[in-house]
This record gives C-alpha cells, sequence and structure tokens, in this order.
C-alpha cells in the first residue's frame, strides 16, 4: 500500500478515541477489509464500530463540520471541539480516501474510512514520485497563511494556528476562514506566544508537541 501511514494513524486514532468516548456499555470493535467487487478491489476499509450513543439521521451530516457536534449538549457531556472528524475526513480526502458513517440513536454508529491501496499519480508526474514510505499528498501549501497575516485589520476576528504540522495546520486554517475568520499561524511555541501578543486572537488552536517549547508550556504562558 502506498500512503502516508502518520495521517492514516491519526484518522483511525481519531475515530477509534470516539467510539471509547461515546461508548458507557457494550464495545468497539475495529475490521479492517478488502473491498470486494471489480471496482472497489483495491479499496482498504477500516470499521470502527461501537454500542455507543449513535447519532439522529437528521444530524449526521453535521458531525463532520468544523466546530459542530450532534447537538449542543454533546460537548458539555463528553468533551471535545468538534474539529477531530472533520480534520480526519480531510486527511482520507487528501489521500484519495473518504469516511463515511451509518448510526442508530441510542443503539451506536460505524465509521468507515476507505482509502485506496495504491492512489493515483498525480498527472504527468510520476517520475518524481518519493518512495512510499514518504509520500503524502502534495496539497499542503503555506503561502496562504502569511496572505492572511498581511490583511489583518480591527475589522477581522482572528485565529491563531500553533502546529508545526504543515497538513493539519493548512487543514485547521481552512476550516476556520469557512467560518469566516481570519487565520495566523506559528509552527514553533515562541512564535505562537509572539503572535498572540501581536494579534491577540479569538482563539488559539494548540498543538502539544511542538518544538522548542511545547504546548503545555505555552498555554501556562498564555494564562
Amino acid at each position: 500500500m502506498r500512503g502516508d501511514l502518520g495521517k492514516m494513524e491519526q484518522i483511525i486514532s481519531n475515530l477509534v478515541g470516539n467510539a471509547i468516548k461515546f461508548t458507557r456499555q457494550g464495545g468497539v470493535s475495529v475490521r479492517l477489509s478488502r473491498l470486494g467487487g471489480v471496482d472497489a478491489a483495491d479499496i482498504l476499509a477500516v470499521a470502527v464500530r461501537d454500542t455507543g450513543v449513535g447519532v439522529p439521521t437528521n444530524k449526521l451530516e453535521r458531525i463532520f463540520r468544523a466546530f459542530e457536534q450532534a447537538d449542543g449538549t454533546t460537548s458539555r457531556q463528553f468533551g471535545g471541539t468538534g474539529l477531530g472528524l472533520s480534520i480526519s475526513l480531510r486527511l482520507a480526502q487528501l489521500q484519495g480516501g473518504d469516511i463515511s458513517v451509518s448510526s442508530v440513536e441510542g443503539e451506536g454508529s460505524t465509521f468507515t474510512l476507505s482509502l485506496p491501496l495504491s492512489p493515483p499519480l498525480p498527472a504527468n508526474d510520476a517520475a518524481a514520485m518519493p518512495p512510499p514510505a514518504s509520500w503524502s499528498p502534495a496539497s499542503f501549501a503555506d503561502a496562504s497563511f502569511a496572505g492572511d497575516r498581511a490583511r489583518i485589520g480591527h475589522r477581522y476576528e482572528v485565529v491563531l494556528v500553533v502546529e508545526d504540522d504543515d497538513a493539519f495546520a493548512s487543514i485547521l486554517c481552512d476550516l476556520t476562514r469557512k467560518r469566516g475568520f481570519k487565520c495566523v499561524r506559528a509552527t514553533d511555541g515562541r512564535t505562537g506566544l509572539e503572535l498572540a501578543a501581536l494579534h491577540r486572537p479569538i482563539g488559539i488552536l494548540l498543538d502539544i508537541g511542538l518544538p522548542e517549547l511545547d504546548g503545555w508550556s505555552v498555554m501556562s504562558l498564555l494564562k
């Protein structure tokens, strides 16, 4: 299989973590399979099934939106920001895959990550493809961050992203922009503190594993 192992692990960890969080009785199972059929013969499916609270049918679409959960009580009862599934779905799509869900309220849910075993190579660029171990989508451009910083003025509400992973930072900024905010990014903790003081953001999305100054230290200094 050719893919980004780190991103795959992050997606599956999120799905399993959610399943455990929302399941108080019963259990959680993970099943790997290769989908059948001529057209789907090269698809790996990772299905995470739980017997938890489930999601109402009319709210299934909302759970993949940034900063939203099934209802207002979900974050109060179980915690979370409503970002995990949005990020996971975007990471899957960047690798040519998808995440689907089936759920029955009060009975549980099944989230299925589908990924091609051999994603198609970019057109006319097969010779330049990196080795499989280091392959990752080439969609993580960082130019937009500087553009936001140059356009920020008193009329805009700013969200600061402190994240050294280009993929996550790009996705987080894309999600915040869709909500009408401007996004500023720092790749390390010290720069994050400087940008927080400069821009006074209304919100900060902070990674823990940062170079030089980790997220816990940044949080302590921010407080």
